[in-house]
């Protein structure tokens, strides 16, 4: 890899775990030279589980989805995510926006479908990740995040949100983590109950 892209993925890997993954994602976010790097974790006392986490976390700002909205962290920060679940990984890309970011994978939760999205760099396969989709699909990802100026919380963006799930649907295209993962790297949509609102939509046309 020649040009490091801003983002990276560490998928779990059980014969390593997690130390040896938060190793990893610190000396990628080296190579990109971030600075002022936040730390996102599902909630504090989940440092104390990681020793090199728990180093590289004291005297950085920790951010979790129960402080976000106290915390005082401006967005455009560096982030090291720990890991996340769907409402971390919305939070830690929501804050860090264009900076650089690296995403140590939960056992419990997949962010491939993010790194697909981001095009991050996985560090363990020494691959770039990337989408393959037509202009059509790509198109109906755009309308559906368009369609959610309100969190798709009102008539016409719910509206619009089942009217462009059902195209998915008839084209074989609907693909929930898809779908979510979109939303989260290029929407509005990092506020998690609207993501939350999606996925029940999208459960609601694949059930129909």
């Amino acid at each position: 890899m020649t040009e490091l892209p801003r983002a990276a993925y560490i998928p779990f890997q059980p014969e390593h775990g997690y130390n040896r993954a938060v190793e990893i994602a610190i000396a990628y976010l080296d190579r990109v030279g971030a600075r002022g790097t936040i730390v996102v974790v599902p909630q504090k006392n989940t440092l104390t589980v990681c020793p090199p986490l728990n180093a590289y976390a004291t005297g950085r700002p920790v951010l979790t989805p129960k402080n976000s909205n106290q915390s005082g962290i401006g967005y455009g920060r560096p982030a090291l995510v720990y890991a996340p679940g769907q409402r971390e990984l919305a939070l830690a890309t929501e804050f860090a926006r264009n900076a650089p970011i690296a995403v140590v994978e939960d056992a419990g939760f997949s962010s491939s479908r993010w790194a697909d999205e981001i095009g991050a760099a996985n560090v363990i396969e020494q691959k770039i990740h990337a989408v393959d989709r037509s202009a059509e699909h790509q198109q109906l990802l755009e309308r559906i995040e368009f369609a959610g100026n309100n969190g798709w919380g009102d008539a016409y963006g719910l509206r619009d949100l089942r009217r462009l799930l059902g195209e998915l649907q008839e084209r074989s295209l609907l693909d929930k983590d898809e779908v979510l993962a979109y939303l989260i790297v290029h929407g509005k949509a990092h506020h998690y109950d609207a993501l939350v609102r999606v996925g029940k939509e999208i459960e609601k046309v694949q059930a129909s």
